[in-house]
């Protein structure tokens, strides 16, 4: 996953037209959800963390998965009935993954080790003028390793590393 992430990322980036912003998204309607694979939090932080705008689909950044193999079950706020997505009573339209006591952005608020707080932290990582303008480089990048580079002249420099094997 790291040298083919890494030659995807670099291939998009080559082939930008010059002046343009890359645009990265990793989940939708039509896909599965990234939460529900192990290296959630690796992949939530590498495409927050990239040149351009990340767009997020809902719930990816508390890392809800599919349920009965459907991206589109109902975004889970907290721990009350259906999620605090409706009210209770309501039947909502998809189920309610059956793990929303834990997944919910409530609960991910109160957690500093939380997908969400994970998340959030990158996202204001973005901030910074390496991250804002800086240039993107390969760093050292494996068969199982992403890794790269955020450089601005003038600017702390950051090395974003992340394992997107199968394994931790």
């Amino acid at each position: 996953p790291g040298n083919k992430t890494f030659g995807r990322i670099q291939g998009w980036m080559d082939n930008l037209p010059e002046g343009k912003r890359a645009n990265w998204l990793i989940g939708s309607e039509s896909s599965s959800r990234v939460g529900g694979r192990l290296r959630a939090r690796a992949v939530n932080l590498v495409f927050m963390l990239l040149p351009g705008t990340p767009m997020a689909y809902y719930g990816d950044e508390i890392g809800m998965a599919d349920v009965n193999g459907v991206s589109t079950s109902p975004m889970q706020w907290n721990t009350t009935d259906n999620a605090g997505f409706t009210d209770a009573g309501v039947t909502p339209w998809s189920a309610v993954a059956p793990d929303y006591a834990t997944v919910n952005v409530e609960t991910q608020k109160k957690s500093n080790s939380s997908l969400l707080q994970v998340f959030m932290a990158a996202a204001t990582l973005r901030d910074e003028p390496a991250f804002q303008w800086g240039d993107f480089d390969n760093a050292l990048t494996t068969a199982n390793v992403l890794s790269f580079k955020r450089t601005h002249d003038g600017a702390t420099s950051y090395l974003v590393a992340a394992n997107l094997g199968s394994t931790e």
